[in-house]
């Protein structure tokens, strides 16, 4: 796989130094990617955080001189003379090799996605969204309270940056977000994954055996499309059936949602909502099967990983999990229609061996394998999952 990462050097939000430099380090140890990186990097930057890249990176520098009244270095990527130097690197390189995929660090890179398309040869195209930047860019405007002017310049430069992205969000084979209320903010509605920049910390101490309780959970981002038609086919199609056969269930809702969304849950028959957690260590503690009933991967949360932590016995559908590493039957229990789902969940009932059994499987799998390198892993898979299923692949 042929990766090319376009980022940039600044002294205002370190998108290259925080994010795509450990990153970038990750995934070029992996054999199957090779990496190219374009930094643009200004010349009042005097640390040369480049020499920290691994050598199994391609890197290609960018200086270009920053204006001393800026406010931002995000405003040199408007100037004229500095698009046409990005331009012409990016044609130099797009034309010296074939990419299978074009991730772009900021917004900012947005500018130059026709240049990118029209010169890539059917590349994918993500955008790597690590934090709001919009809203970032806001937050400058506290460094210059009693200058009006560089205030204006600021929220024009932030309303500019709104512009770009929703004009070229479309044009994104994906977007990687690492916060999904993001994509409910921005109204991404084509591909996007989610996972988080850093792992969350591991409990201090590890459970040894999971609760046996008549609790199962879901928590999440409940505005999204998918985890809303997942939680509602779920109550419809399969939580009357379980009801059944173990009348004492409960299943506990936790996260955002719309009013609509919320007043279906309450409605239902020992459906439990909760609007937020604090305590998400005490919401799980009394917990003992987490579900995720959509059929889409939109990647990994924290609450997912420390569900892990704990030992949480997970049934789900095997796309919700694709890319974790899981392995069906043993680090979590697969389904693809109501009737597996009632006929899983009957199953870890029937006897505590097999919640057992489950729980410390995935307890092993988070001591082996939720290691510095597990996010990487993560989104290694999604490029690959992304390359597979590209039209130039013979696929649909």
């Amino acid at each position: 796989m042929n990766l090319l990462i376009l980022s940039y050097q600044d002294k205002d939000f370190k998108v290259f130094e925080d994010f795509t430099l450990p990153e970038v380090n990750k995934l070029v140890s992996r054999k199957q990617i090779n990496l190219t990186v374009l930094l643009v990097n200004n010349t009042d930057i005097k640390e040369p955080l480049y020499e920290k890249v691994d050598q199994g990176v391609e890197l290609r520098t960018l200086y270009l001189p920053v204006q001393k009244n800026s406010v931002s270095t995000l405003e040199w990527f408007l100037e004229p003379e500095n698009k046409t130097q990005i331009i012409n690197n990016l044609e130099e390189i797009l034309t010296e090799k074939t990419f299978d995929i074009i991730q772009i660090d900021s917004i900012i890179f947005s500018l130059f996605i026709q240049n990118i398309i029209a010169l890539s040869h059917n590349s994918i195209t993500i955008y790597r969204q690590h934090f709001d930047e919009i809203d970032s860019v806001l937050m400058l405007s506290q460094n210059y309270r009693l200058a009006v002017f560089k205030s204006l310049t600021i929220n024009k430069l932030a309303n500019k940056l709104k512009s770009i992205l929703e004009f070229t969000m479309q044009k994104f084979d994906s977007i990687i977000t690492s916060d999904p209320e993001l994509i409910k903010k921005y109204k991404f509605h084509n591909n996007y994954f989610i996972i988080p920049n850093k792992l969350p910390e591991k409990p201090e101490q590890k459970p040894q055996t999971v609760r046996y309780t008549h609790n199962l959970f879901f928590i999440g981002p409940l505005y999204l499309i998918e985890t809303q038609h997942g939680i509602l086919w779920f109550i419809n199609e399969v939580w009357p059936k379980i009801l059944r056969e173990i009348p004492n269930l409960q299943l506990h809702i936790a996260g955002q949602s719309e009013q609509w969304f919320i007043d279906i849950l309450k409605q239902k028959t020992n459906v439990k909502y909760y609007p937020q957690v604090e305590d998400i260590e005490k919401f799980m503690a009394d917990k003992t099967i987490m579900i995720l009933p959509y059929d889409k991967t939109i990647g990994i949360l924290p609450q997912f990983l420390q569900a892990i932590y704990h030992g949480k016995i997970i049934i789900a559908h095997s796309d919700a999990v694709h890319g974790w590493e899981l392995t069906a039957m043993i680090n979590f229990m697969p389904v693809r229609n109501s009737q597996q789902f009632v006929e899983s969940i009957i199953h870890i009932y029937q006897k505590n061996e097999i919640q057992q059994y489950f729980s410390k499987q995935i307890l092993t799998f988070a001591d082996e394998k939720i290691t510095d390198n597990y996010l990487i892993e993560i989104l290694a898979n999604f490029y690959s999952k992304l390359t597979k299923k590209h039209p130039e692949n013979g696929e649909q």
